[in-house]
């Protein structure tokens, strides 16, 4: 399932504020992975791991889908380069998609019909996640349940650069707007390209640490 070159996301579940990093999978043996040193997400400098730190660790696997698991640091190496040494459990468990981490943006996002059955629009996105988003529907837009689109939206990359996101999406909520709320609609990301999901993960993780720091949960 974890294979040599993938990107691992590790969650320090002791620290405070739950921090997130970034790293690379150098080496497989025996029962432990062997990851290069990994780089804070929030502080974008490498991170040093002590012996018996614990860890959420997800990733995306070949089949698109998310993965994950709890391990602890066991030591250091060297593989080529200097490596930290994690233990692998047996099995992994795969992460629902109604378990991804959500969480709320403002967003501009557009919408283009395949099949002509709607004019493209623009629209405010409300929540993100790797599985799907939410936004606005604005009114008199002739969009059904179980269509599939394309959407398109910006995020920043790893660098701070903007990334532009075009994908094919299948709707599976519309509610209609009521005296408190107004229509949205939620959408599922549909077969999109790994390297696609992993910017939205590396996205999300960010937002959440966003939003963390200014005491909002």
């Amino acid at each position: 399932m974890i294979q040599v070159g993938m990107t691992l996301t590790l969650e320090d579940t002791a620290s405070i504020d739950r921090a997130v990093y970034k790293c690379k999978v150098a080496d497989l043996e025996n029962g432990y992975v062997y990851i290069s040193y990994p780089i804070n997400e929030a502080t974008d400098k490498t991170v040093f791991l002590v012996n018996q730190t614990n860890l959420r660790i997800t990733f995306l696997g070949r089949d698109n889908n998310v993965y994950a698991f709890n391990s602890s640091v066991i030591g250091r190496a060297v593989r080529n380069i200097p490596v930290i040494k994690l233990l692998l459990p047996e099995s992994l468990k795969r992460v629902q998609r109604r378990q991804f981490v959500r969480v709320p943006v403002s967003l501009s996002v557009q919408f283009f019909s395949t099949k002509n059955e709607f004019l493209p629009f623009q629209t405010k996105m409300l929540d993100i996640s790797a599985g799907g988003f939410a936004a606005l529907l604005k009114d008199q837009v002739n969009l059904q349940k179980h269509h599939q689109i394309i959407v398109s939206f910006d995020i920043p990359d790893r660098e701070g650069r903007i990334l532009t996101l075009t994908l094919p999406a299948t709707i599976i909520r519309i509610s209609a707007k009521t005296d408190r709320e107004p229509a949205r609609v939620s959408l599922l990301f549909a077969n999109i390209l790994s390297e696609d999901r992993e910017n939205i993960i590396r996205y999300v993780f960010k937002r959440q640490l966003e939003l963390k720091n200014k005491g909002i949960t």
